[in-house]
């Protein structure tokens, strides 16, 4: 590191193990990493880089265990750059998303689309702030995700979960099978609970998870019951295919959709786990499906005959909860359709 730089972190940083933003007093055409650079030029050669003068110097001291807080930037542009950093630290806690393992640094930043440097500054925040774990030099999401994740109570899928988890026991109880409730995002489902079977097998997809709409019950289920401007953007896109099973001719896809708008079931004959079948129902608001409810298990344990009238029934439950708890916000005790919701069966 040059002299004038060296003297400049020397007053900022009172020990190993910190990140602190020095701006520099002289124009450096090079410098070595790893200066984590902010508001500089990156653009030659990757060990060394030209620091300019005035402008911003993020600079790492070994592994950082504690950070300290960065000069806020003013005016338009440092708001619009706090803003960048926040959706980019947003962005690398998606990476954790669905992966089970911890991972390295530069692994996260090529998940992330971002520079080494850049993940390597926000990671240290994010582990000052609870909400990714370092263990040595691998990172892994941290308790406090967990505790938001299980403590936000007025979120819109928590008090989904909550009206729905009586009555998913219930067919848990019942059948002994694996219950699931799932909601639609885009083109895929996202789970919001479960209840694993004991004689099923293990549950492939953890609550948060997500799967393809088209190779699960529970997205038919609710496609089926979508405006018919979402279903036409599913049916010409590509359908993709998990398994040898999965439909991925959009007519196919079609045929089933109106059958389930017409029985209020759908089906995965392995189409998205080979070795488990899945029978799925819409839970119903206004019309459009908001959800869906599920019971799986191995072929030979599914039968919809029995399965169905169930799910069925079950959501309907679910459905005048949803009236009735609407109707008490409105504060008039008359549900949407202007009818007294009914009671919970």
């Amino acid at each position: 590191m040059l002299p004038g730089l060296r003297r400049q972190v020397n007053k900022a940083l009172p020990r190993p193990g910190t990140l602190t933003t020095v701006r520099c007093v002289r124009h450096y055409k090079t410098a070595p990493l790893p200066v984590v650079l902010t508001d500089v030029d990156q653009t030659c050669h990757p060990s060394r880089t030209t620091i300019r003068r005035g402008g911003l110097v993020t600079i790492a001291v070994e592994a950082p265990s504690r950070v300290r807080e960065l000069p806020r930037a003013v005016g338009p542009k440092g708001e619009q750059q706090g803003t960048a950093s926040v959706l980019k630290a947003l962005h690398l806690l998606d990476v954790f998303v669905g992966n089970r393992g911890a991972m390295g640094v530069s692994e996260i930043a090529r998940r992330a689309g971002v520079p080494v440097s850049t993940a390597y500054r926000l990671l240290a925040y994010l582990v000052e702030g609870g909400f990714v774990t370092k263990e040595g030099t691998l990172y892994r999401p941290g308790d406090k995700l967990f505790e938001f994740g299980t403590q936000v109570v007025n979120s819109r899928l928590q008090s989904l979960r909550e009206q729905a988890a009586p009555y998913l026991g219930e067919l848990y109880a019942t059948f002994g099978m694996t219950a699931r409730l799932a909601v639609l995002d885009g083109p895929e489902i996202v789970i919001v609970d479960k209840i694993v079977g004991l004689r099923t097998l293990p549950a492939l997809t953890a609550v948060g998870g997500r799967l393809p709409a088209t190779c699960t019950a529970l997205g038919k289920a609710m496609l089926a019951f979508q405006p018919e401007a979402v279903l036409k953007e599913v049916l010409q896109g590509p359908l993709p295919r998990r398994t040898r099973y999965s439909v991925v001719v959009p007519g196919l896809l079609h045929r089933q959709l109106i059958e389930t708008r017409s029985t209020r079931l759908a089906y995965d004959r392995e189409e998205s786990v080979l070795g488990h079948v899945c029978v799925a129902t819409p839970i119903r608001r206004d019309g459009l499906a908001v959800a869906a409810i599920s019971l799986s298990g191995p072929p030979r344990r599914v039968d919809p005959r029995h399965l169905g009238p169930a799910l069925v029934r079950a959501a309907g439950q679910i459905e005048r909860a949803f009236a009735a708890e609407r109707a008490e916000d409105d504060g008039s005790g008359i549900a949407p359709s202007g009818k007294r919701p009914l009671p919970a069966a």
